[in-house]
């Protein structure tokens, strides 16, 4: 018997019938509790140790399809096209920002 199991036992002398089962009632529970989370830790240890084994597999797909986008778009002719239109703003902003140049006394010294 290890060192726990036999303070557990010392314990468990002390005790008197209905404090006992209460005592592994309570034990059983933790114990499920326990199960329940080493089966999680070995789940999410198995699923990380897949994502490594697969990283390399993963980052040689993502290069593929990266390589077949660049090929399509050096293939594709470029279209730009040049926009003579400025853009239109409203009065009111031409209005509220004099108001600012007035009132502002740094307005006019970068200029």
């Amino acid at each position: 018997m290890n060192k726990r199991s036999k303070k557990e036992n010392e314990l468990l002398n002390y005790l008197s019938e209905d404090e006992r089962k209460v005592y592994e009632e309570f034990e059983a529970k933790l114990k499920a509790k326990r199960d329940v989370a080493v089966k999680r830790q070995k789940k999410e240890i198995n699923f990380w140790k897949e994502i490594d084994e697969r990283e390399e597999e993963v980052y040689q797909h993502i290069l593929e399809n990266r390589k077949a986008r660049n090929a399509e778009q050096k293939t594709e002719p470029v279209q730009t096209q040049i926009s003579h239109q400025e853009e239109s703003v409203p009065v009111e902003n031409v209005v509220e920002q004099e108001r600012e140049n007035v009132t502002n006394p740094f307005y006019g010294q970068n200029q």
